[in-house]
Formats: structure tokens, C-alpha cells, sequence
């Protein structure tokens, strides 16, 4: 069984950022997979830093999407990125120096921010652009602000 167990339901509804998603558990599966194969700690934390990457890349999808379309809770949900980033970084850098052993409580703590964060202010905001007209209902794809 995945660690993350993703489904449709966890699905908000707008194309990319569903896609996104599914990359970034699919990942977080992949690093746990590893970790229960005994990988290396070196591969764990390059894998740890891959994911603080792709995690990054989202993030400014989503921040991308806040500034165009005028998402007015945009500065406090950037602040519940730039804190993960921050979290995960000293994760790393705490694995780095050998004072933190890979274990499943990092990969759960990254597990359990996820899902709390894609259910709670990610659909938030997805709930926001739907009732603002932003998402096209049949493709899940934004509509660019100036064709509104």
C-alpha cells in the first residue's frame, strides 16, 4: 500500500495543480519505498532535496496563479509555503550533518503537512477561483484572467 494513498477525491479541480499533486505523493511514495529498502542515507537526502525542489516548483505555480488572478489570501498562504521550504531545508540540513536519522517521522511529517495543507488552504483557494469563474468546469483548465 502507498504511503500517500492518493485519489480522485483528494482532486481540487484545477488541472495542473491536481497533476502537480499527484507528482509530489508519488515522489514522497517513492522516498519512502527507498527508505524501507534501506537505501543510503546520501540517496535518501538527494532524494529529500529533489522533493524541496519539486516542492519549490509548485509552490510557485500556485503563487503564479495568486498574482494573476488576484487571490486576496496570497501573502498568508506564500507565508505556509516559505515555512515548509524552511522546515524541509532544516530537515536536510539536519540529515546532512548526521543529527537527524532518516526515519519515518520525517517522511510522515512531510506526508501530514501535505494532505493538511492540499485540504485545507489549497482548497481554499481552489474553492475561491471556482466561485470566481477562473476554472473552466469541464477541462480543469484556469481561464486566463483577461478572457474573463
Amino acid at each position: 500500500m502507498p504511503f500517500i494513498n492518493w485519489n480522485e477525491t483528494l482532486d481540487l479541480g484545477i488541472a495542473i495543480i491536481d497533476r502537480e499533486h499527484r507528482e509530489f505523493a508519488k515522489a514522497v511514495n517513492d522516498l519512502h519505498l527507498r527508505a524501507k529498502d534501506a537505501a543510503d542515507t546520501a540517496e535518501l537526502k538527494g532524494h529529500m532535496k529533489g522533493l524541496l525542489a519539486s516542492i519549490e516548483a509548485h509552490f510557485a505555480t500556485e503563487e503564479r496563479f495568486f498574482a494573476e488572478y488576484g487571490y486576496p489570501d496570497a501573502e498568508a498562504h506564500a507565508k505556509l509555503h516559505r515555512d515548509l521550504e524552511n522546515q524541509l531545508t532544516d530537515l536536510i540540513d539536519k540529515l546532512s550533518r548526521d543529527q537527524l536519522p532518516f526515519t519515518d517521522t520525517v517522511l510522515t511529517f512531510v506526508k501530514d503537512w501535505f494532505l493538511t495543507h492540499t485540504t485545507g488552504s489549497d482548497l481554499v483557494y481552489t474553492l475561491w477561483m471556482r466561485n470566481h469563474g477562473f476554472i473552466h468546469p469541464a477541462t480543469k483548465d484556469l481561464i486566463p484572467r483577461a478572457k474573463r
